[in-house]
């Protein structure tokens, strides 16, 4: 402080004092002193935000000057309402959180933590809340959920869903009635128009583009960072497998790259007429690459969180077609031309939430054929697996090995944790409530650790502690609670028919995994709602025959279940001890055994 002072008194302007007390005295960085001393120094909003950015000049990875420098941008702009700005000190923001350009936090930074830290240091600006909310639906925590999703909310409003969260989260928000599909588009919108400025900076012309016809055959591009074991992958396989190569050419280009390639990658570039490995290519590069070879685009990235998406090299070769198949259920913002849905899933009324032009298919948008899947992959997956793996978890289950009661009925949430909040657990702990014997079994999932110091699976055991702590708070003894842990996807399918009911997810409902417990014949009980997101659970059991498990409101749904759990009638057994679910007709059960749309056409 005393050679900042020294600086002022020798009649230099506070900008160059700043400067030359901080060389002077760099253990004044990140400390409170420093806060002090930047503050008192401005004279006019000008200047303090000069002097901040002269000080990151100097210190660039300082958190304490990024939050300051975004505290003063916010400040300066919030009342012109510039967005230009507000996206600078959001970015700042992020930056001082140890945010990385994929939307998660820092691992060695513990970010929930410094969220929370720097929330506090700057409370009347709460433009962190959003992330603290994030960090909380990621690692069940819902300390202050209400405060922070109605804080989050409004902030985000404020600033017409400009501000950088990650979207996948959106899905998961709480929305009043008729407001998540606006709020959604516009979100989808913003990060869209900053995809497409940042293309427009890579040329992507190479040369005469390629034929969209050859031989007479339409050539099919599909595009995505994805290509692992992964449950989207797994319906995309059957899609390859069954184009019908006398009408169309399958190219497909992989942004990722895998050290050893798994089984279902190997699998699907044997089901393609050309497997591109664009891994190595810079964005600029790959888009360039694509402009060259594609021309009807179907993006399949339906990677959200973690690793870079890549989404830019989708956008970037700008294709004259391009389409989202499985990629995420919603509008992209405006980068695609077309996403493909059905008539259930989208209702006619959501078609206004959507920038692109809807592909609705006759039964649902999402191919599912898991007779198909398990004849093709079962024996390679148990070939890759290790033989004491399979001796621990056999691929026939029985409750006993699971770790659940023989006699006792069980409900089952076999989803992301993620998915959950505080409104669906109170579901399933009313549902419970009558019987006080049934059990609620739950799938621990891997979850990156907050901290440098933890241990890999230390985050996940915390999060799953705290599921049991907030079911033992809504009613639910931890004796009737049972979290098995997340097995390799036949063995998972395999265990699935071992609960006589599965309860959905809400708002951000079942998927894949709805189709899941559906071909183990386990009634899947779900919530219908107002947009794709939190429809698709419903269309498909629709699609198979069982519309019966989709409901209005939240009442029916726990009345279902009790039925259900009560009666067990959701059992009912074949000569192979698979189960069938009450009211499953010959016919949905040949829809369990076939694609759910045409695939060839």
């Amino acid at each position: 402080m005393e050679v900042l002072v020294q600086a002022l008194q020798s009649g230099v302007d506070a900008a160059s004092a700043v400067r030359h007390a901080l060389r002077q005295n760099t253990s004044l960085q990140g400390t409170d002193e420093t806060h002090a001393a930047l503050g008192v120094t401005a004279g006019s909003a000008n200047e303090s935000l000069t002097i901040f950015q002269d000080a990151l000049l100097i210190w660039p990875g300082s958190a304490a000057l990024q939050h300051q420098l975004a505290c003063r941008l916010v400040a300066h702009y919030a009342e012109r309402r510039a967005p230009g700005a507000i996206v600078d000190a959001a970015s700042l923001f992020a930056a001082a959180a140890g945010i990385d350009e994929t939307g998660r936090a820092v691992v060695a930074h513990g970010a929930s933590r410094l969220h929370a830290t720097l929330v506090q240091m700057q409370p009347d600006w709460p433009v962190l809340l959003p992330t603290l909310l994030n960090d909380g639906i990621e690692e069940c925590n819902w300390r202050d959920y209400e405060h922070l999703v109605s804080a989050a909310l409004r902030t985000l409003r404020g600033f017409d869903w400009q501000l950088r969260v990650p979207l996948l989260h959106l899905y998961y928000y709480p929305f009043a009635a008729g407001f998540a599909g606006p709020a959604l588009l516009r979100a989808h919108s913003h990060a869209a128009a900053r995809l497409l400025a940042a293309a427009a900076c890579h040329p992507t012309h190479m040369g005469r583009a390629a034929p969209a016809v050859i031989g007479g055959r339409l050539r099919l591009s599909y595009v995505g960072a994805d290509w692992r074991e992964h449950v989207t992958l797994r319906l995309l396989l059957q899609v390859l497998v069954l184009h019908d190569r006398r009408r169309v050419t399958v190219d497909c280009f992989a942004l990722n790259a895998e050290r050893s390639p798994s089984p279902l990658r190997r699998a699907a570039a044997a089901a393609c007429d050309r497997f591109v490995d664009l891994s190595a290519e810079h964005d600029g590069m790959a888009a360039a690459r694509l402009a060259a070879d594609a021309q009807l685009v179907l993006d399949v990235n339906f990677r959200k969180t973690g690793r870079p998406a890549r989404s830019g090299v989708v956008v970037g070769c700008r294709p004259p077609l391009l389409v989202s198949l499985l990629a995420h259920p919603g509008s992209s913002g405006s980068t695609h031309h077309y996403v493909v849905t059905d008539r259930a899933s989208t209702a006619p009324s959501a078609a206004r939430w959507f920038a692109e032009r809807l592909a609705l298919l006759p039964h649902h948008y999402q191919p599912n054929s898991h007779a198909a899947q398990n004849a093709a992959q079962n024996a390679a997956q148990n070939a890759a697996q290790n033989a004491a793996q399979n001796a621990a978890h056999p691929v026939a289950p029985s409750r006993a090995s699971a770790g659940l009661p023989s006699r006792s009925a069980v409900l089952a949430y076999s989803g992301s944790p993620a998915k959950l909040t505080p409104q669906t657990l109170q579901l399933a702990v009313g549902s419970l409530a009558a019987a006080g014997s049934t059990r609620l079994w739950l799938v621990g999932y891997p979850l990156a650790p907050q901290d440098s110091s933890q241990s890999p699976g230390h985050a996940a055991a915390q999060r799953d502690a705290r599921l049991v702590a907030e079911l033992a708070a809504c009613g639910l003894s931890s004796r009737r609670v049972q979290i098995g842990r997340l097995l390799p996807a036949a063995n998972h399918l395999a265990r699935a028919g071992l609960a006589d009911a599965h309860i959905d997810s809400l708002p951000y409902n079942a998927h894949s995994t709805a189709v899941d417990v559906s071909f183990a014949t386990v009634p899947h009980l779900t919530l219908s709602g107002e947009t794709m997101h939190s429809r698709v659970a419903a269309a498909l059991i629709a699609a198979i025959g069982l519309p019966q498990g989709s409901h209005a409101s939240l009442r029916a749904v726990e009345d279902t279940v009790r039925s259900v759990l009560s009666s067990r009638s959701g059992y009912m057994s074949l000569g192979d001890h698979t189960p069938l679910a009450k009211g499953v007709t010959s016919e949905t059960a040949s829809k369990l055994q076939i694609p759910l749309w045409p695939y060839a056409d």
